[in-house]
């Protein structure tokens, strides 16, 4: 029965944690301010009930539990605005991307469309690319000027559409954290 009692708390810290998650991944401060809130009183309400009712064994569990928990979130997302120009219905390429290693060999990311633009349509390919600036460190590459493969992606507006366009991709290289780019389309 006292199992029972705590059921809400724990539904209550799952649940923050998920919209934390999402709030972290779309950067959305409010509702990640309100989440974390959320989690700290559940966490609370969930400790406060295992020290009057439970077991020692059972109060370290739960702490192991919560711990893992925090542990496993996900790293927020690096965000990065990108504003292109564009004319209405034709082809433009807003972005390429691309990876290398230390030997200067492409290295493979994935590109994850997060939202779709809702005055046109993308189109990808597959491109060579020659390297030239990190795109974390914005310094020349020591690789610079080595032709390799990159992922373009290019926009295109809905004829007759003029005005404002956003669009929003992650992408994730390996090893490195997911990196978001908000993208703004000036359509004339």
């Amino acid at each position: 029965m006292e199992k029972d009692r705590s059921y809400p708390a724990v539904a209550a810290l799952k649940m923050a944690q998920i919209q934390k998650r999402q709030a972290e991944r779309y950067h959305f401060a409010d509702l990640a301010l309100s989440a974390i809130r959320l989690e700290r009183r559940a966490t609370q309400a969930i400790e406060d009930f295992c020290y009057t009712t439970c077991s020692c064994s059972v109060r370290m569990q739960s702490m192991k539990l919560i711990f893992a928990a925090i542990l496993l979130l996900p790293a927020m997302a690096d965000a990065k605005e990108v504003a292109k120009t564009a004319r209405s219905n034709v082809p433009t390429r807003v972005y390429t991307y691309f990876s290398w290693d230390e030997n200067c060999q492409s290295t493979t990311g994935v590109v994850r469309l997060v939202s779709k633009p809702l005055n046109g349509q993308l189109k990808t390919s597959e491109v060579s690319e020659t390297i030239n600036k990190s795109r974390t460190t914005q310094q020349v590459s020591r690789c610079a000027g080595t032709s390799i493969r990159g992922f373009r992606v290019d926009y295109i507006s809905n004829p007759g559409f003029r005005g404002e366009d956003h669009f929003k991709t992650e992408v994730n290289y390996k090893n490195k954290r997911p990196e978001i780019d908000n993208f703004t389309v000036d359509v004339r």
